[in-house]
Formats: structure tokens, C-alpha cells, sequence
């Protein structure tokens, strides 16, 4: 066993061991972790989307890369902040969830609503000839279409998230339980990668 796979053994049995008195406190992270991980990817697979919709309408290949990294870092250090270990931070996903709702709804209002409102159009009649038509403008682009379908389920995983973090009283209280088993767990990790380093 080469010398980083043996460090490697060594945190995986201090984390054990650290978790040994704690194992549904353990569950909860883990599982904190995977659905962080599915979050990244649902963001990358948007922030490609939406690369792909803005690269079909000519923009720049450089602009499209810059654009893709700047979105999909931000939603990764806010996902990172929220799903991390420190349980206060939880509520930023709430901030970057309201972020994405104005984000969604001023691009709607861009999109087709203000022409409707100055027209004088906006009654309920036509709020559902508006939601028909752009039903009916999936086959005409269904990019498009999929791209705002994706944006909405984001809103709603990323209230769901915070929900679950913040208003259940079970995860809060694992999230407690589990947040100075982290730090130690860390300073543990620190610790490690200063000695590796002499």
C-alpha cells in the first residue's frame, strides 16, 4: 500500500471512530453529501443547456465559457455554503433560491410578459392563453422550453433543500450533532496534510 492510500486508511478509520457513537448523524451527512453532488450536476447539465440555447442565438464562444463558469460557480459556492457542514449557513440557499426567482421571473417578463401588460392584455383569460402558448411552443423549441422547465425544478429543489434543512427539526438537530464531529474531522484532515507536507 503506497504511502497516500495509507493516509487515506488512516482518515477513513478516524472518521469511523469519530462516528462510531453518532451513526444517524453520519447518515444525515452522507446524505447531505450525495444530494450536494446531484445539485452540482443538475447545474452543470443546465449551465450546458443554457451554453447550448446561447451558442444557437450566436453568441461567442468565449463569452459562452466565460458565462458557463461564472454561473456554475456561483451556484457551487452557494451550494457548498448551504449544504457544508456548518448548519447556520443553511439559509443561504434560501437567498440564492430567491436570486433564481427573480432571475426567472425577470426573463419571463423580458420574454413575452410586458408585452402582454402594455398591451392591456393581462387578465386571467389571457394569463392561460399566455401558459398554452408557451406549452405549445415546446414543439417549436423544445431547448428552450426545457431550459425553463430545468429552472423551475431548480427553484423548487433548491426550496426543498432549504426546507429540509432549516424547517425539519430532525435534520436540524443531526445537523447539530454532526457539525463538531466535522470540525474535528477536519482539523483531523489539516492536521494530516501539514504532516505529509514536512
Amino acid at each position: 500500500m503506497n504511502p497516500a492510500q495509507e493516509q487515506r486508511e488512516k482518515g477513513l478509520a478516524f472518521r469511523r471512530e469519530l462516528y462510531r457513537d453518532h451513526p444517524q448523524a453520519e447518515a444525515f451527512q452522507r446524505a447531505k453529501s450525495r444530494w450536494m453532488k446531484a445539485l452540482m450536476l443538475y447545474c452543470l447539465v443546465h449551465m450546458l443547456l443554457r451554453a447550448i440555447l446561447l451558442g444557437r442565438q450566436g453568441a461567442a464562444p468565449w463569452a459562452l465559457i466565460l458565462g458557463v463558469g461564472m454561473g456554475l460557480g456561483m451556484n457551487l459556492i452557494f451550494l457548498g455554503a448551504g449544504l457544508g457542514p456548518r448548519r447556520k449557513l443553511a439559509w443561504v440557499l434560501y437567498l440564492w433560491g430567491f436570486y433564481q426567482l427573480y432571475q426567472l421571473a425577470a426573463s419571463l417578463w423580458e420574454g413575452a410578459l410586458r408585452s402582454v401588460w402594455q398591451a392591456g392584455l393581462l387578465t386571467p383569460g389571457a394569463l392561460l392563453r399566455f401558459f398554452w402558448g408557451y406549452v405549445s411552443a415546446f414543439s417549436l423549441s423544445p431547448l428552450s422550453v426545457g431550459h425553463d422547465l430545468m429552472s423551475l425544478l431548480y427553484l423548487v429543489l433548491l426550496f426543498g433543500t432549504a426546507l429540509w434543512l432549516t424547517a425539519v427539526p430532525r435534520s436540524r438537530q443531526l445537523a447539530a450533532e454532526a457539525e463538531p464531529l466535522e470540525e474535528q474531522w477536519r482539523a483531523y484532515v489539516m492536521a494530516q496534510s501539514k504532516q505529509s507536507v514536512r
